[in-house]
């Protein structure tokens, strides 16, 4: 192969190399910048990004190495005299015997908020919650001192088996503040069968939360299962407990395994500000009416939500006779933006933080983490990972090192976002940039839980400090407005095509699913408009399915709209950016750069780069209108409708 060859497969190597590393994956980018340097190591750029890549990552032997031939045009031309380390390369990594390290950290940003209602220590209400919770009190709030106020009002209305809204701050304990006594009563009272069914407000979070509910339940003998549209391994002969699903998983649940759903004594809704408001959460709600009057059951629905304006309209929505239960207080915050983990765990060391988790996103983030850099600033005996992919047995004893050592640092996924008995962390490394900011809420949350403070130090350059920067001022105290009394039309052309797919039902169904939300003239015009155009059939005063409906497939149980189509366009330029799936964040990142939604066009999100004046972080959807939107009557297609709830 002749020199210029060599040359431009380097060449691709290196576009190849840089493809992966825009796109996150560091691993893989390096892969391609060693093939571009192997095929022709004089390769500049190739040897440039090595060195920057393995700085970060902590191989600064090898970032040194990679410099040199980028500096000197490959291996052959470096200069044979001794060199001077750099400052970095001082430090030692002596096991036990480490001094601190004296160069001073990079900071980009640093904040402290003060908490703006601090919650207070009740002991004698502690020791009274915690005598109701015999079997289930040790595994959710053992290895904490003292209960949060939402706890402590939540868990005993649930006991009694009441309707509830937990509204508090984020990381506050809302899903320990429910689960702990629904738990209880699944173990006390003897419940058999899918009992609990937790509603996700995002696809993306399902398996997060899975995991998670998992970590704490299974001590107790309590299985969950997951359904959505990627995973389903909900046991139908031998269903588990808790099953975690989206919306849109459990209308097609309804529609074909009613009898799975026969035995379900509760609905928990979580982080129910995301869903209220927009057509799934209006799906949401016909579902449950769908389940107390198709299926035939009683249950509880225990909802949870960030603070929130006149939570009475949002909890009137989605279950009766609600006992809304608020906390107004919560831990201040105090985080710094460091350009590199170096920075962030020299910080850690100067700042005297014996207890830390890193979390990453992946289990081989961790484990690299893990070998290599943490056991560079820290003794290699203090290090500990923990991810799924771990046998339980060996994450069991990761999780008894971090309770009993005085000096232990954690690479980790989000096994450890919540709901596992670590003892009190230090400090929280926000290493990978989490999925969502609910995901990032957890994350935070496991920093000083016995302190006043959340401790914080998040790993970022250009828009991703800028992303970190807006969120973390914002999401513990941002207040989220109420959805207007309003409900979209559109979901009742999906949900009487759900309906018809099961069975064929009267006008009278319809009339009493949709009381209160849709006026008689309006129900009659659209099930006319759907007969003319042939999705539904009239025969003896019956309605069914019609032959326009049967192309449509699983999509009726879905009315989100294009999760493939949404092209991100930068407002000032008009240029495009990508494309997400919905729902998003208000606040996002891609092509390595933060965004803050402007607007939602029809398959288009306009966005603006985040800056310091970014609108507070917040979860929201940015669609206008669901997927059955365009079958609607053309009198209906403009507006909303009014509904009755007060």
């Amino acid at each position: 192969m002749s020199e210029r060859e060599r040359k431009e497969k380097a060449e691709s190597e290196c576009r190849l190399g840089a493809k992966f590393e825009k796109s996150g994956k560091i691993d893989e980018a390096i892969e391609a910048y060693l093939r571009a340097v192997a095929e022709y190591p004089a390769h500049k750029k190739a040897n440039y990004r090595l060195a920057e890549l393995y700085e970060e990552k902590g191989e600064l032997i090898k970032s040194s190495h990679h410099m040199d031939m980028a500096m000197h045009g490959g291996p052959a031309n470096i200069p044979k005299y001794p060199k001077k380390a750099p400052v970095k390369k001082a430090v030692e990594p002596v096991p036990d015997k480490r001094k601190i390290p004296t160069i001073e950290p990079k900071i980009t940003y640093s904040r402290k908020i003060d908490p703006q209602n601090e919650e207070r220590l009740n002991t004698r209400e502690d020791k009274k919650v915690r005598g109701l919770l015999p079997l289930t009190g040790d595994n959710f709030f053992g290895g904490f001192e003292s209960l949060k106020e939402i706890q402590r009002k939540a868990v005993p209305l649930i006991l009694q088996g009441r309707n509830v809204l937990a509204i508090s701050s984020t990381a506050s304990g809302k899903t320990e503040a429910v689960f702990a006594p629904l738990a209880e009563r699944l173990i006390q009272e003897g419940w058999l069968g899918l009992s609990i069914i937790y509603i996700s407000p995002t696809r993306a979070l399902i398996s997060d939360i899975r995991q998670r509910l998992e970590t704490v339940l299974s001590p107790l003998g309590i299985r969950v299962a997951q359904r959505d549209g990627d995973i389903k391994d909900f046991d139908e002969s031998n269903p588990q407990e808790v099953l975690v699903t989206t919306p849109e998983s459990l209308d097609s649940m309804i529609c074909w395994k009613k009898h799975q759903l026969n035995s379900v004594k509760v609905v928990v809704i979580d982080e129910v500000h995301m869903l209220d408001g927009s057509y799934r959460g209006d799906q949401l709600q016909i579902l449950l009416r769908r389940l107390r009057r198709e299926v035939g059951i009683k249950f509880n629905v225990c909802a949870m939500s960030a603070t929130i304006g006149k939570p009475e309209r949002t909890a009137a929505r989605f279950m009766p006779s609600p006992n809304i239960v608020e906390s107004k207080g919560g831990r201040g915050i105090e985080y710094h933006i460091t350009p590199t983990l170096e920075d962030s765990l020299i910080w850690a060391r100067q700042n005297n933080c014996s207890k830390i988790l890193v979390f990453c996103n992946s289990p081989k983030d961790a484990e690299t983490i893990a070998s290599n850099t943490l056991k560079y600033y820290f003794p290699a005996d203090s290090v500990r990972v923990h991810h799924g992919k771990l046998e339980k047995e060996m994450r069991k004893e990761t999780e008894a090192f971090l309770r009993e050592a005085k000096t232990a640092v954690c690479a980790c996924t989000s096994t450890l976002e919540v709901g596992v008995d670590i003892g009190d962390v230090d400090l929280v490394i926000l290493y990978s940039i989490p999925k969502s900011v609910a995901s990032l809420a957890q994350r935070i949350g496991r920093s000083n839980r016995r302190g006043s403070y959340i401790s914080v130090a998040a790993v970022g350059k250009g828009g991703l400090a800028d992303y970190y920067r807006n969120v973390l001022d914002t999401i513990l105290f941002g207040k989220f407005e109420p959805a207007d009394e309003t409900f979209d039309p559109s979901v009742i052309i999906q949900q009487i095509l759900s309906c018809l797919a099961s069975g064929s039902r009267g006008f009278g169904f319809f009339s009493d699913i949709f009381k209160d939300i849709c006026s008689t003239e309006d129900l009659k015009s659209i099930v006319t408009h759907l007969m003319d155009k042939k999705y539904i059939l009239e025969e003896n005063g019956m309605l069914s399915e019609g032959p326009a409906t049967k192309g449509l497939g699983p999509k009726i149980y879905s009315n989100i709209a294009g999760y493939e189509q949404n092209l991100v366009i930068e407002a000032s330029t008009g240029m495009p950016i990508g494309h997400v799936e919905l729902p998003v964040d208000n606040i996002f990142i891609l092509s390595g750069q933060a965004w803050s939604v402007k607007k939602k066009e029809e398959n288009k999100i306009i966005v603006e780069k985040v800056d310091r004046r970014a609108d507070v972080a917040k979860f929201s959807t940015y669609e206008q209108n669901g997927a059955f939107h365009n079958m609607l009557p053309d009198q209906l297609k403009s507006r909303k409708l009014i509904t009755e709830v007060k």
